[in-house]
């Protein structure tokens, strides 16, 4: 239940959720998280949403993506009240807890989410011209702990910004993060495959 239909999470809602999760094809739950820039739910109605679902991902051992939208300390400090001592540093051997879908923080914040056991994923605004600071962040990142998405139909990169966005256009993040790491595209290209078969347990 993404934040801005948090004000909708109820026991029927949880019922339905409870059954998607048993299907055996479900890698992950999400997009879950808080949103204080829209604001479209109440925020005390979206930390409890925000908070069972959490729970729920931690007891179904799954990966949660995660919507963070300027509420960066409020998402870190429920992350670390429900999962507690599971909320460790990402490392080459432990599988994240999370993704932090469609970052936009800065490279203090991106540490943080590491620091919890999260992986950083990178979308199309990576390549906008006043995104400097979600560039350092990218630089700061190991990519052995990145994904690149789309966020399709949202925020599609330079330079084809302004148009809807297209998984093909992801190609135009990759390329930015290969550029901002100092390694080619291909290199991106396999790992953040991998990160991303590893993270959804579809080897």
């Amino acid at each position: 239940m993404h934040p801005h239909e948090s004000a909708q999470y109820s026991n029927e809602v949880e019922a339905k959720l409870l059954d998607a999760l048993k299907h055996p094809r479900v890698t992950a739950l999400g997009e879950i998280g808080l949103d204080w820039f829209r604001n479209y739910a109440p925020r005390e109605v979206q930390l409890q949403a925000f908070r069972r679902q959490l729970e729920l991902a931690r007891e179904y051992g799954l990966p949660f993506l995660l919507h963070c939208r300027e509420a960066h300390e409020d998402c870190v400090q429920l992350i670390r009240e429900v999962y507690g001592s599971d909320a460790e540093p990402v490392t080459p051997a432990r599988m994240p807890i999370g993704v932090a879908h469609c970052f936009s923080g800065n490279a203090a914040q991106a540490a943080e989410f590491l620091e919890l056991g999260l992986w950083v994923s990178w979308a199309g605004h990576l390549t906008f011209p006043k995104s400097d600071e979600m560039r350092e962040a990218a630089r700061a990142t190991d990519l052995a702990y990145c994904l690149v998405e789309t966020d399709a139909p949202f925020l599609a990169p330079v330079p084809h910004r302004g148009k809807r966005n297209e998984p093909a256009y992801v190609m135009e993040t990759a390329a930015k993060l290969a550029e901002l790491k100092g390694v080619s595209l291909e290199e991106v290209d396999r790992v953040t495959s991998a990160n991303a078969k590893r993270l959804f347990r579809l080897d």
